[in-house]
């Protein structure tokens, strides 16, 4: 490898990135598990709440419903791990704090289906 060249890499893996990324690729994991076109927030959030027929509004809201409170995780889950969103911009977007957002994001993969369903969407 010469100087100035990258290599993948995983820190779990222990090998050259060729072999890393086939370990990867047989896992079916991904290096790099965010969208390179991301949907906006506000799409995710729009189509979450048509999914769970939740105005937008109820998203930030602070209300603790069960059925915003659970579109309000699937969106956190969405925006997170599939868009590739900081906790922080999150929180930011919905009036939480970053340990709001990442405790949204752990109860939205407990229902982990939903997520799928909704992200499915896109495709």
């Amino acid at each position: 490898m010469q100087k100035g060249e990258h290599e993948k890499s995983d820190g779990r893996i222990l090998g050259s990135g060729a072999f890393v990324s086939k370990v990867l690729r047989e896992s079916g994991e991904e290096l790099h598990k965010r969208a390179l076109n991301p949907p906006s927030l506000e799409d995710i959030a729009a189509k979450v709440g048509e999914y769970f027929k939740v105005p937008l509004s109820a998203l930030g809201s602070k209300s603790r419903s069960r059925s915003i409170s659970k579109a309000r995780s699937v969106f956190c889950l969405l925006a997170a791990k599939k868009a590739g969103y900081t906790q922080t911009a999150i929180g930011e977007y919905l009036n939480l704090s970053r340990i709001g957002a990442r405790d949204s994001i752990l109860r939205g993969e407990r229902i982990l289906d939903t997520c799928d369903t909704v992200w499915g969407n896109w495709n």
